[in-house]
């Protein structure tokens, strides 16, 4: 096995410039696989579009203001009849990787099986009973997941938490057991036994009592608000914090439900039950803070009466259907940011009724996904134009709904088809693997999760195909500006961004269709910057094109269904903004990488620093030049990574004769090498690089690698 990145030498040229930056990936395999090269290649311009553009966006000034986004924004919902499917002993180490990609979020269990399926301490272990069997391997999962504290032995807050449902229905012939004496059971027997240590308690972000009660309760809500403080105030449940109402909505338009001419179920009496539930919910908050939930789904898997609820890519991804989600969240999320609760999305997907083929299991499901997740953390009600503007109001998350195709008792006939996470429904139980909308939920994990400043971006449309642009821009930790442009549409279209002088980074969800017939809306399959997820689960890491702007508008290219994100890493304008020089020798700084750097074979469990190096060539006719180098990416910046993991200490370069100095671990902080006081053609620089590897740093099988910016720049060209 070998890491290989295509080598090219980058020759001299003259230039205008007053930097050039090259791209260099310097990486190793752990033992006992070999270690790779690294090479440089030139900056990649593949982004650019053509001249014409059919919309331009309208960027706000740096100060412009907005909202963050929470760090456990994502999250998936599976069933506690797919417990075994996705976190039994074959699907765990793989499960686990799908969500460690998604760097944090809130893995919830629960939804209609938690109203149908009882828990029983001593039964053995089936898809008829909810058991501590269930919730042991919810917890063998996220300990895989979470580093539940420091190497000083100090608490912190775990990468991914947990919702767990447990029934709060009414009683009948059918379920007996529905009782609070039962919901206690399930704390008491169950949830207690199994997290009870402080790392366990910090996983639970709540006891979620019940699963949309405006259908369990044949929408009674006096005997629902009446029976509630019994359920929140029993033994045992009282010590846990507690999450509700998880309430649904017919489906429907935003008029519909505004003028209550279709049945808006508990749309309307929000206020009235969050006013019950507020003070149970806020009295032992989890790790997340006291939160209400919502479900949402914008059709139907059929429609024999309601045409309006038939599912279709084009009805998915209208702008009508995105108007009732943000009425509904926007109302919702109010109310309950009044009573001082969070406000979830804790369970929505491409349709109600586990999905519809053709629209749920196709690239059009990461498309809506994708917008959903924004429009969720920063919903523009259709009622009020740019009320919201400033996100003010919004979800702290949304969970992404995983069940089987026809009823919770019978996962052997497969999966639903809105699944994110697709489980293996055979015998074996073995690796789950993504679906299209997994894709979209790590895209925005990686790049929208945890930024600042959210806010929506308004698009001067000049063509039809503009109008199926939406737009959102957020800020980075290191003040980078990042636009997120998704094409609902099936046409393609151009979007001029604004750029000043900078170093831009495009990613692109694209959808990819592996029968090769060239669909995109309705293709089986997702990409990152041309990337699918490993078979073990993991992602190799975002592979960005570069390019440097001059302070003219980019045009991005947008396909049908894909999304772009636009990094402008507006510190670096300085570094390639094009500068004027005089005189008979035109300016010129070229860098080139040479040879390929090496390091040695990771070997665990041995104290040891590895060492390499590579040689570049330098020609500057600058007065004087400086060579640096740079981390550019998000993730653990200035150490080598392993997909979700990272070596613990820096990496380590210098120049010729130089001390080493470890990267710096802010992406904003380039590490100086070596300085020019004079022109140099042709000159030759040593640059090496060393690791140290402790002998208890644990290590990954797979690639260890970063991918580096080094930089001759000059202020006196």
């Amino acid at each position: 096995m070998s890491c290989v990145v295509p080598r090219r030498k980058v020759m001299p040229r003259q230039a205008r410039r007053s930097a050039v930056a090259l791209a260099m990936t310097v990486c190793a395999l752990t033992a006992p696989v070999a270690a790779f090269g690294a090479s440089a290649h030139d900056d990649q311009s593949g982004a650019l579009a053509p001249e014409r553009f059919d919309a331009s966006a309208r960027l706000g000034p740096p100060s412009v203001s907005g909202h963050d986004i929470a760090r456990h924004f994502v999250g998936v919902s599976v069933e506690w009849t797919l417990t075994d499917r996705y976190m039994g002993s074959n699907s765990r180490p793989d499960f686990a990787n799908l969500l460690r990609n998604l760097g944090s979020g809130v893995l919830r269990i629960g939804g209609s099986s938690q109203d149908q399926v009882p828990f029983d301490a001593s039964a053995a272990d089936s898809d008829r009973f909810v058991t501590p069997h269930d919730l042991a391997r919810i917890r063998e999962t996220l300990n895989l997941v979470n580093s539940t504290g420091s190497e000083s032995g100090e608490a912190r807050e775990p990468d991914w938490v947990t919702v767990l449902g447990t029934a709060m229905a009414p009683t009948t012939p059918a379920f007996p057991w529905r009782t609070v004496d039962h919901a206690v059971g399930f704390v008491r027997d169950g949830v207690a036994p199994i997290f009870r240590d402080d790392a366990g308690r910090r996983d639970v972000a709540g006891i979620a009592l019940g699963n949309e009660p405006d259908l369990t309760y044949s929408g009674d809500l006096v005997r629902y608000l009446s029976e509630f403080p019994a359920y929140a105030g029993a033994a045992f449940i009282n010590q846990w914090p507690r999450v509700v109402p998880a309430s649904s909505e017919n489906i429907g338009t935003w008029q519909s439900i505004r003028d209550r001419t279709i049945n808006t179920r508990w749309f309307w009496d929000w206020p009235a039950i969050l006013d019950t539930v507020a003070p149970a919910v806020k009295d032992k908050p989890g790790v997340l803070g006291p939160f209400a939930t919502d479900h949402f789904y914008p059709l139907a898997r059929t429609c024999p009466t309601d045409p309006y609820r038939c599912p279709t890519i084009e009805r998915l991804l209208s702008r009508e259907r995105m108007d009732n989600f943000d009425y509904q969240v926007y109302a919702h999320a109010t109310e309950a940011a009044r009573r001082g609760l969070g406000y979830r999305m804790d369970e929505t997907n491409t349709a109600a009724g586990r999905g519809a083929p053709g629209v749920s299991d196709v690239a059009a499901s990461a498309t809506w996904t994708l917008d959903t997740l924004f429009n969720a953390a920063c919903p523009q009600p259709p009622d009020q134009p740019r009320a919201n503007a400033d996100c003010h109001v919004g979800a702290t998350g949304v969970n992404v709904h995983n069940a089987e195709v026809r009823a919770y008792f019978f996962p052997e006939e497969g999966n639903a088809y809105y699944n994110a996470i697709r489980y293996d429904p055979t015998p074996a139980a073995g690796p789950p693997t993504p679906g299209p909308s997994y894709y979209a939920l790590l895209l925005f994990a990686r790049l929208a999760q945890g930024t600042t400043g959210l806010h929506p971006v308004t698009l001067d449309v000049t063509t039809p195909a503009g109008a199926s642009v939406t737009a959102w821009e957020v800020r980075t930790a290191g003040a980078d500006r990042r636009l997120f442009l998704i094409n609902k549409g099936s046409t393609a279209a151009t979007v001029n961004v604004p750029s000043p002088g900078a170093l831009v980074e495009i990613d692109r969800m694209t959808p990819h269709d592996p029968t090769g017939a060239g669909r995109t809306l309705d293709a089986g399959d997702v990409q990152i910057d041309g990337r699918p997820v490993a078979a073990d689960g993991t992602f190799p890491g975002l592979e960005p094109t570069l390019t440097k702007t001059d302070g003219a508008a980019l045009p991005v290219a947008i396909g049908p269904g894909e999304a772009g994100v636009v990094t402008l890493h507006d510190q670096y304008a300085e570094t390639v903004r094009e500068a004027t020089v005089g005189g008979s020798v035109p300016a010129t700084l070229s860098l080139s990488l040479e040879a390929p750097a090496s390091f040695a074979s990771f070997t665990p469990g041995v104290h040891r620093s590895y060492q390499t190096s590579t040689t570049a060539a330098v020609t500057s006719t600058a007065g004087d030049a400086t060579l640096s180098v740079a981390d550019p990416s998000q993730a653990a910046p200035g150490r080598l990574v392993n997909g979700p993991f990272a070596l613990r200490q820096p990496l380590q370069v210098r120049a010729n004769s130089g001390p080493l100095a470890p990267l710096s671990t802010e992406a904003s902080s380039p590490l100086a090498l070596l300085t020019y006081t004079a022109p140099a053609t042709s000159d030759a620089v040593a640059i090496a690089f060393r690791q140290d590897i402790e002998s208890n740093e644990a290590l990954r099988t797979g690639i260890y690698a970063k991918t580096l910016t080094f930089t001759l720049s000059t202020t006196t060209p």
